[in-house]
């Protein structure tokens, strides 16, 4: 099929756990082939294949998407399975999830026509109805570079995941498919030309999808499957989601002990949770001058690095509150 399709293949799975779960079931024993080769679709590009009963096959194109959902528990049972050869770590994840009430309304019929002809065009993209290369605008290099020191940043952190860090790794080569992807779709004519520069504004909105709404997915996605048992982590993380959420210059160990209750009868680990974020360059030598209480300096390059996150952590806890205070209402008035 990848021999006659140089653009390549979609694979959507309504269940990801079947295709996980079928890599090399018909090999023999100790031979695993089905993973590395689906590494080498994800990347794409000419490969010559030798098989005896169909001989010597070019395919132009030896590259498959991969789409689909996976439950939570099928997830869970897999993982430790995944964190070895980067294949999960490819895939940009995301978790579903009901927001608001639900409505019964007529569908978008314009959305419906505009997806359509945009599909049509997507299609019609060829060699020579595009640009033989796309390059970005100078002034869209900076969201670039505002992904890559994020990446950075979460991957010096202690307390990230050893499979969240090999995620990070592949953002690079994500946000630029991103970019790509989000250009031909804002560029495309009808003749399926498209554009050679990519925007700064296509830039900031591929920059966006990933810091605003990959990133808070991932985080909490790896945590919960692939981030084990670590209090000392858990510790490190609840502390540095509160110096952003709050934007403190400065923290003292009366703050943490009053804010966390984790940590306000174990000295012991408030010090290395502490240390922890002192080792990742969060915070300062500890100043033991003011009374009271040890205080540490805030570096202030992790507001600037890690702004997006702030913002999420910020409406996150603004929501929880609202939600509490919601739902006290509908007890009071259902039991009134």
């Amino acid at each position: 099929m990848l021999s006659e399709n140089s653009r390549g293949l979609l694979v959507f799975c309504d269940e990801l756990s079947g295709l996980v779960g079928s890599f090399d079931a018909y090999k023999a024993q100790g031979v695993k082939k089905d993973r590395a080769a689906m590494l080498e679709l994800h990347n794409g590009g000419p490969r010559r294949v030798d098989r005896k009963s169909s001989g010597n096959t070019l395919v132009p194109n030896w590259g498959v998407s991969l789409m689909g959902g996976i439950q939570p528990d099928k997830l869970q049972a897999m993982a430790s399975g995944l964190v070895d050869d980067g294949f999960l770590q490819r895939a940009l994840l995301y978790e579903g999830r009901q927001t608001g009430k639900r409505l019964d309304r007529l569908p978008d019929a314009a959305a419906l026509e505009a997806y359509r002809v945009l599909i049509g065009r997507l299609a019609a993209i060829n060699e020579m109805s595009s640009p033989g290369c796309v390059v970005m605008h100078e002034d869209a290099h900076q969201h670039r570079e505002r992904v890559d020191m994020l990446v950075e940043a979460f991957k010096s952190m202690p307390t990230t995941p050893a499979a969240l860090k090999q995620h990070f790794s592949k953002w690079p080569g994500l946000f630029a498919r991103l970019v790509l992807t989000l250009h031909a779709v804002e560029t495309v004519d009808a003749v399926g030309g498209v554009g050679a520069v990519v925007s700064e504004g296509t830039a900031k909105r591929a920059a966006d999808l990933m810091l605003c709404f990959f990133l808070p997915n991932a985080l909490t996605i790896y945590q919960q499957f692939f981030g084990g048992s670590n209090p000392r982590a858990d510790h490190a993380r609840w502390v540095g989601d509160h110096i952003l959420a709050h934007g403190l210059a400065s923290i003292t160990a009366r703050d943490v002990c009053r804010a966390y209750g984790k940590l306000s009868k174990d000295e012991k680990a408030l010090k290395l949770t502490m240390a922890d974020l002192q080792a990742a360059n969060w915070l300062g030598e500890p100043d033991y001058s003011h009374r009271g209480s040890v205080r540490w300096a805030v570096n202030p390059g992790v507001h600037a690095i890690f702004a997006e996150r702030a913002r999420v952590e910020g409406h996150r806890r603004e929501a929880v509150k609202r939600k509490i205070l919601e739902s006290r209402e509908v007890i009071k008035q259902a039991l009134n």
